[in-house]
């Protein structure tokens, strides 16, 4: 074994400490992050207010924040009062999860219990358990402190009356008799239904802005701590004990601080089966973007089902973030970072429009380009780093959002490995700086970095005009 001066170890750690420390500067200017799907920028201030002004943790945020809008029913698309099931009642579901350790609280099915957030609070600090349902979990909310109270108002019944006297249409019911299609319940199995009809049959849940019930918010401190948490009063005219993707990890949200979090919105029925948020995250462990994550995960389940509508947010530990969506028009989401102020993010076209098998390693100049941008810039300007500074040739893609002059590339070395210099399947990022001074970052996949050695630490650093 080669004996290494104790001068070279110096200068050695001392490049590894200046890449590390310029790495850690890059991501705390996206941090705190608080990121919330749809237009709840009421919710999404509530939150940034009590983690960026008061200082609380990013639990405290994401509990008050997602609360708001259980109070406020946020465009009367979540929480008490809306989403009526086939007996016109009103049930919440909640899931929170911790990232620095993996535990979760959530609750399903809760009953006349208008506080589905904080009840999940209550499981999660004071319970072994990770679930709680129905009845049961109301009675433990109202243990916990928490007041019993209708969650049916004036509009919800309203509501429930015109279904039924639609004949109960929409519903959730196949091969049963009466014909679900034309009547209301109480059915029976139908003895003649054929498998191959199940899929056919199934009724096409549209999400949009208005026509939809859940909020997902993650909250990622300056410290790196991330929580993720969902709350929903599921879909409407279900059928009593059904439980949506909302409290179920790894579906309705995933949170890891060693990569980031992820919450969905949308068919939970369908989104349950596939577990989207658990899917993004995981490809944020193998170096991907936050954006190819997001559009992976959407892309998995629309290959099995064509007519499926939901949306996907991401963000990594160190502040970027991306949105996917299918089966939409638009998709809002809201965004509070670094010391701004929360504001609405872009309404994101249907990625099913674009031929996105294109789109495997590539990257977005911005967290907040379309997808459109995705699709149109991968094969805008192409980057092909040299064997000398990867040690393999693997394509960066630059999208045609790139308006500006760009002055410098500096890599960024991220590592979870010992060595600071080896990655297998690490993540490499560029750091692009602008004449302006302004700065914007894009993600790369970087395989086949290995042994790297202080002379090539210094060759990461080179100018492009």
């Amino acid at each position: 074994m080669p004996i290494i001066s104790f001068q070279r170890f110096k200068k050695t750690m001392l490049v590894s400490i200046i890449f590390c420390l310029l790495n850690f500067a890059s991501a705390n200017q996206k941090l705190p992050l608080v990121l919330n799907t749809w237009g709840f920028l009421e919710a999404n201030q509530v939150a940034w207010q009590v983690l960026h002004e008061s200082g609380k943790s990013s639990l405290d945020a994401l509990v008050e924040g997602v609360s708001a809008c259980e109070d406020k029913q946020c465009d009367g698309t979540v929480g008490y009062g809306g989403s009526p099931d086939e007996y016109g009642e009103t049930t919440l579901d909640s899931l929170i999860m911790d990232g620095s350790n993996m535990n979760m609280g959530a609750v399903a099915g809760l009953r006349q219990i208008k506080d589905a957030i904080r009840s999940a609070r209550f499981v999660l600090e004071h319970t072994d358990h990770s679930l709680l349902v129905g009845d049961a979990a109301s009675n433990f909310a109202e243990m916990m402190g928490l007041r019993r109270q209708s969650l049916t108002t004036p509009a919800s019944k309203a509501m429930w009356i015109k279904w039924r006297q639609n004949k109960c249409q929409p519903n959730f019911w196949v091969n049963v008799v009466p014909n679900a299609k034309q009547q209301c319940g109480p059915y029976q199995p139908q003895s003649n239904w054929l498998i191959e009809s199940l899929n056919a049959q199934r009724l096409k849940y549209e999400i949009s802005e208005k026509n939809h019930d859940t909020i997902g918010m993650i909250v990622i401190s300056q410290d790196g701590q991330i929580y993720a948490g969902t709350s929903t009063n599921g879909a409407k005219y279900k059928i009593p004990g059904r439980v949506g993707d909302s409290p179920i990890p790894g579906a309705g949200a995933y949170a890891d601080n060693e990569v980031g979090a992820a919450v969905a919105t949308g068919d939970g029925d369908i989104m349950m089966r596939f577990l989207p948020s658990l899917l993004a995250v995981e490809a944020l462990r193998l170096g991907e973007t936050t954006e190819y994550a997001a559009i992976n995960s959407m892309k998995r389940i629309a290959r099995y089902y064509s007519d499926f509508s939901g949306a996907l947010l991401v963000a990594d530990r160190w502040g970027n973030y991306s949105a996917a969506c299918v089966g939409m028009k638009k998709f809002p989401y809201s965004i509070a970072q670094g010391s701004g102020e929360p504001f609405l993010g872009i309404r994101i076209k249907n990625p099913n429009k674009y031929n996105m098998n294109n789109y495997h390693r590539s990257s977005v100049c911005s967290s907040k380009a379309s997808c459109s941008d995705i699709n149109n810039g991968v094969n805008d300007r192409t980057l092909e780093t040299k064997k000398e500074h990867m040690g393999t040739k693997t394509p960066i893609y630059i999208s045609s959002c790139f308006k500006e002059k760009v002055e410098e590339f500096r890599f960024l070395i991220r590592s979870k490995s010992s060595k600071f210099c080896h990655l297998e399947a690490g993540r490499l990022d560029i750091e692009i700086k602008f004449s302006d001074n302004r700065s914007g970052v894009i993600g790369a996949s970087a395989r086949g970095l290995t042994e790297c050695n202080e002379t090539r630490l210094k060759r990461v650093l080179f100018a492009h005009k």
